[in-house]
């Protein structure tokens, strides 16, 4: 069928649809109505096939040209009677045949579009084997790199596992080697210690006699020299005593830090306002306080805790507590404090000491002493009594009371230094648990705190 023909007749549709089909995909059939060809769209004579059906559309209800002969005339009367009397028809096929032809021009443009989308996909597809094959090329040389690396990683694991077995022996044979070291020193050690306390039993069976010896009357300088020679010959031994059951200087240290707040609060340490430390032992709180840049001072009876202090710069005097206060004027200190003093006492030398630090305590300054705590079974009936020189526990309330009614005010006690909950009985609601541990691992020690009006 030809264009033109088609155009006038029923199968424009058809006849544009199988055109396009055979110019787009080969056909695979012989049956096909249209010769089948293969090969890509050619838009260039799609879009003549278009413009001349387009021509071929305009002509549809137009006369035909015919020749000046007696039939043509005839035939073209004819065609003129027919023409009118179809006059209602042939716009529907005008109107039809347009929209047909705009219909089929979208589709070849969407089809024109489709087609560069498929140039380039096989453009982009064209080159999909040469990366295939660079990148089974990249995983290649990969496998081969992780492979050397696992070997190096074995090689170095087997390096480093000889080299820790070869310093775990060196570890080893170091820790023989110091602890025998370390057990010759203690013995060495508790030799010396043997050899020292035998010369101080030496020494005092020596004043002994020679005091026996000398004539009367004695001089009194000699009388309290070879006294103060003699009270003094056991320090060495509650020196040695106090550096192993009494802890550690940064363990003491961090425990007493807990009581900077109350001299910071009243301003003790600040010029006008000095603190005295009561038995002041190796020094850690003073040491503590001249850190902080307060001024602070101490005294004790241990002329090795004395030798120690000044060994650090301290300021500390060796003498009697009592007898220091007493020395001093009234209201000339800012606060006084007392770190396991209290339980070495006898009771009227204990009164005695807190009526004198209230007279030597400026108005608001502070006292604190601290103590361990009998309410803890543990403290009362075992480590209180490690101390060959503690004379009796002092229950926090007798201590409060006394501070109390020689003149202080505010008192409080502050528990301190429970066991750690690891030691205790795991409670689950039991009351006899909860007592238990409150009794048994609760405050080891005890502070009370009270402020001069």
């Amino acid at each position: 069928m030809q264009l033109r023909d088609a155009i006038h007749g029923q199968d424009l549709e058809k006849f544009l649809a199988n055109e396009i089909r055979r110019s787009a995909m080969p056909s695979s059939s012989s049956s096909s109505p249209l010769p089948a060809e293969t090969g890509p769209l050619n838009f260039a004579r799609f879009q003549e096939w278009m413009r001349t059906a387009q021509e071929s559309a305009v002509s549809v209800g137009r006369m035909p040209p015919s020749s000046n002969t007696l039939r043509a005339r005839f035939g073209a009367v004819l065609v003129r009677i027919v023409q009118r009397m179809l006059f209602w028809y042939t716009p529907q096929i005008v109107g039809f045949n347009t929209s047909a032809l705009g219909l089929v021009q979208e589709q070849g443009r969407l089809i024109e579009q489709l087609s560069a989308q498929v140039a380039a996909l096989q453009t982009e597809l064209a080159g999909v084997p040469a990366e295939l094959s660079r990148s089974h090329s990249r995983m290649e040389t990969s496998r081969e790199q992780w492979e050397d690396f696992k070997r190096a990683v074995q090689q170095s694991d087997q390096e480093l596992l000889g080299f820790i077995q070869s310093r775990d022996a060196e570890v080893e044979a170091l820790r023989k080697e110091s602890g025998d070291r370390h057990r010759s020193a203690q013995a060495a050690a508790a030799q010396f210690r043997t050899l020292f306390f035998s010369q101080e039993r030496r020494l005092g069976t020596l004043l002994s006699d020679v005091r026996k010896r000398l004539p009367d009357p004695l001089d009194s300088g000699q009388l309290q020299r070879l006294a103060a020679q003699q009270d003094h010959h056991l320090d060495p031994l509650y020196l040695l005593f106090e550096d192993e059951m009494r802890g550690t200087r940064a363990e003491i240290q961090s425990r007493l830090a807990e009581h900077l707040p109350h001299i910071e609060a009243c301003q003790a340490g600040t010029p006008g306002r000095a603190v005295l430390d009561l038995g002041c032992g190796r020094g850690e709180w003073l040491e503590l306080l001249r850190d902080r840049g307060l001024q602070a001072s101490g005294v004790d009876l241990n002329q090795n805790f004395v030798d120690c202090c000044t060994q650090l710069s301290l300021d500390v005097t060796l003498a009697d507590v009592i007898e220091n206060l007493r020395a001093r004027p009234d209201r000339s200190l800012g606060a006084i404090t007392g770190f396991h003093i209290v339980e070495h006492l006898p009771w009227p030398v204990l009164v005695e000491l807190v009526d004198q630090t209230v007279r030597v305590l400026k108005p608001g300054g502070v006292a604190i002493f601290e103590t361990p705590n009998p309410a803890n079974i543990l403290t009362s009936s075992h480590y209180f009594y490690l101390d060959p020189t503690h004379r009796n526990p002092v229950p926090s309330l007798l201590l409060h009371f006394l501070l109390e009614a020689r003149g202080l005010c505010d008192v409080k006690v502050l528990p301190l230094h429970p066991y750690p909950e690891a030691l205790h009985l795991p409670a689950d609601g039991a009351e006899v648990a909860v007592r238990f541990n409150q009794h048994f691992y609760g405050p080891q020690d005890y502070a009370v705190v009270g402020r001069k009006a």
